[in-house]
């Protein structure tokens, strides 16, 4: 027993005890003797062995079990994400498991952790960088998030590329949408190509016509740009990114092309990321209106 506490920050469960021959009545024995004490339930630290921050998260995971993993505050300390993130411990288990409280330890729950999401880092399993952001989304202001983003592109943990497929591996995770926008400010161009591929996507599933990309309309002065388009009948799908990244002066552009465009007889339907992303079936129902109410006219 004492072999592996060694190994695991001078701590050993009660499970594992009974796996090396030693019952609860051993344990307890031990207890009394004082030569182990309880740091969780089922969890029991070598008298002795040295009261560390690390010791105490090994603990709280030990208690979770297999497939908990160091999360949130606790795993932006592990990637040493810039922040305050404070001294707590707090951990993901899977949903239903682990129910009860238990002081000193902040337990979250999920229905699914990707196996991408799941790494090992310094001995500890961990959610991934782009999880961990993920996660902290939900509550932390918009100026910490962003500092710890920045924080872990510039180290090279991540990258915008990788957050956003993050993001789509962890869909209906509340605060996404905080992540999002900061994605977005910080490379405009990844977030439009993402909204075009995507929206594309959900076209050709639903059975509908393709648009054309890029398509160029002359009102007679000069040319204007439509991200995608139906030309037969004049239905023109537009990126909005105004409440996410363009600002007003790139959003008065994109309302005097929309207005130009109208007034050539184009009916412009503007689609945001969180519609492609949040609410497909309704951006598409909305398209299918569109079609429908051109072909009419």
């Amino acid at each position: 027993m004492e072999a592996l506490a060694a190994r695991q920050h001078g701590l050993v469960t009660l499970e594992q005890a009974a796996k090396l021959g030693s019952d609860r009545k051993v344990v307890h024995r031990l207890v009394r003797s004082w030569r182990l004490e309880r740091v969780f339930p089922g969890v029991y630290r070598i008298v002795g062995a040295p009261e560390t921050d690390r010791q105490r998260l090994f603990a709280a995971l030990l208690w979770g079990g297999d497939d908990a993993v160091a999360s949130h505050r606790t795993a932006a300390r592990l990637w040493r994400l810039d922040g305050e993130w404070g001294d707590g411990v707090e951990i993901t288990v899977p949903f239903g498991r682990k129910n009860e409280r238990v002081p000193g330890i902040s337990v979250h729950r999920t229905r699914r952790l990707h196996p991408r999401d799941r790494r090992v880092l310094s001995g500890f399993p961990v959610t991934g960088v782009e999880r961990t952001l993920i996660d902290l989304s939900r509550g932390a202001e918009e100026e910490t998030l962003e500092v710890a983003m920045e924080s872990a592109v510039r180290m090279g943990r991540t990258s915008p590329e990788a957050l956003w497929r993050g993001v789509d591996r962890n869909p209906g995770r509340r605060g996404l949408r905080k992540l999002r926008w900061l994605l977005i400010v910080r490379q405009p161009e990844i977030a439009y190509s993402r909204w075009e591929v995507k929206l594309l996507r959900l076209i050709r599933r639903a059975g509908l016509p393709e648009p054309v990309r890029q398509f160029k309309v002359w009102d007679g002065t000069k040319w204007r740009k439509i991200d995608l388009a139906y030309p037969e009948l004049r239905i023109a799908l537009e990126y909005d990114s105004y409440t996410w990244h363009s600002g007003r002066k790139a959003w008065e552009r994109d309302h005097t092309r929309n207005a130009d465009l109208i007034a050539l007889g184009w009916r412009v339907l503007p689609i945001t990321l969180d519609d492609v992303d949040l609410e497909p079936a309704r951006t598409i129902d909305r398209i299918v209106r569109l079609r429908r109410s051109a072909d009419a006219a």
